[in-house]
């Protein structure tokens, strides 16, 4: 065709004409994004506007400001709480309290990396938003040999919507040194926002051989006190038999979270009927891939 060139040169210019209207609608103006300039300059708000040339956005504060495309890397979804008109980065560790695990779940895809106490790692792996097992170990090395403690768990969310989750799940204990398992089934309901939520549900332990007959009652809680700052508190309640008494487990701690990392520091400490075991302090760190 000797009129091929000069008909693409006009299809080309013709597509050009329908950018601005292609961009206008590739945007959702009902829903909250986070815009990431080149200069990693972050701004949340609204998109009100979009052409070939120019995002148009409206800030939580209610400030419109027009960006050139070529200065923008990315736009994400917002998935963090607003308060006061201010954003606040969702919680790297929301999926467990201090110790006790929360309802929320990873999502597929998601690793993260645990350390309770700061000596016993271990990695959760989100295998579907419905489906996470958890995995690790340390070695200890005494003067009549060596061993290694192992750490195994599985966790299935039936019920996982943004304010309310609730988890079944098991997690084990284990040493290659001998035939002894012990571990948890429990149950576990998260109701509330990022921002503050109540978590509680019954734990049953378990050992090889038998399932005890003490279950175990947990109730707690998160409250976002600042961007980067949460308060927490995770309360395990035992129930006594005939020969053993009653046991409560309470604590407090606080988070600083950033977008991936999260570090813990609090306190548990042990009542049993007329005694009282000082506070046990509490660090744990994780990190979220």
């Amino acid at each position: 065709m000797k009129n091929f060139p000069a008909l693409l040169i006009f299809l080309i210019l013709l597509a050009s004409l329908y950018t601005p209207v292609l961009h206008s609608q590739s945007f959702d103006s009902t829903k909250t994004v986070i815009i990431i300039l080149n200069d990693e300059t972050e701004i949340t708000g609204k998109i009100i506007s979009k052409d070939s040339l120019n995002t148009t956005v409206r800030s939580l504060s209610g400030v419109v400001s027009v960006i050139p495309n070529k200065q923008i890397i990315e736009i994400k979804k917002h998935t963090g709480g607003i308060v006061d008109g201010k954003y606040f980065k969702p919680d790297p560790a929301d999926n467990r309290l201090m110790l006790m695990p929360t309802g929320r779940t990873l999502k597929m895809g998601e690793v993260q990396f645990n350390a309770v106490e700061l000596i016993f790692p271990h990695l959760m792996i989100g295998v579907t938003d419905f489906l996470s097992i958890g995995l690790g170990g340390l070695p200890f090395v005494a003067s009549g040999g060596g061993t290694f403690v192992y750490y195994l768990s599985a966790k299935v969310t039936p019920i996982n919507f943004k304010e309310a989750a609730v988890s079944l799940g098991s997690a084990m204990i284990g040493s290659t040194a001998g035939k002894v398992v012990t571990g948890v089934f429990y149950a576990v309901g998260t109701f509330g926002s990022q921002n503050a939520s109540f978590t509680a549900g019954p734990f049953f332990a378990f050992s090889k051989d038998e399932v005890y007959d003490r279950p175990a009652i947990l109730v707690g809680g998160q409250t976002r006190i600042s961007k980067s700052a949460t308060l927490l508190t995770e309360n395990i309640m035992l129930f006594g038999t005939e020969t053993e008494n009653f046991i409560i487990f309470p604590s407090i701690g606080i988070r600083f979270s950033g977008e991936k990392l999260a570090a813990d520091f609090g306190t548990y400490a042990i009542i049993e009927k007329e005694h009282f075991f000082y506070p046990i302090p509490w660090i744990g760190l994780s990190y979220k891939f």
